[in-house]
């Protein structure tokens, strides 16, 4: 057993002093918010989407994140990425709320149509209102 022990840390002291200092900060960091994760929460931590974010950004540019990941599968991490991106082409793809509005001059012309015709519905005016070569973005209920 004293021999295993042994093992593993020449293995870390090794492995310490040959990565880049870049590297083995990134790889504590890494580790120091797991542990904060686990001091926040207990046995079982919940992550913030903060963190979450920080282990995807880890995924995309430390080669081995991984092996320092103690508390979620990589599978996990990847999932927050892909999700994180599907979430800001969601946003990024949707219009602006509501329908365009309708100009002035077109609201007054479909009040005045629909107080001299009575009788128009909605889509008489609609219809009307493509011959004259207005087009609104529904159809309007008008009121004299």
């Amino acid at each position: 057993m004293a021999l295993v022990q042994v093992l593993i840390w020449t293995y870390w002291i090794l492995r310490a002093l040959l990565l880049d200092r870049l590297e083995l900060a990134t790889e504590h960091l890494a580790y120091r918010q797991q542990l904060a994760s686990y001091q926040r929460e207990g046995r079982r931590p919940i992550i913030e989407p903060i963190e979450r974010a920080l282990w995807a950004l880890f995924s995309r540019v430390w080669s081995h994140w991984t092996e320092a990941l103690a508390f979620v599968q990589p599978a996990t991490v990847i999932a927050w990425h892909r999700a994180g991106w599907r979430l800001f082409w969601r946003t990024r793809s949707q219009p602006g709320p509501g329908r365009p509005p309708i100009d002035a001059e077109i609201r007054e012309l479909i009040v005045r149509m629909s107080c001299e015709n009575p009788t128009w519905g909605s889509p008489r005016i609609v219809s009307e209102l493509a011959l004259l070569g207005k087009r609104p973005a529904a159809p309007l209920a008008a009121s004299c």
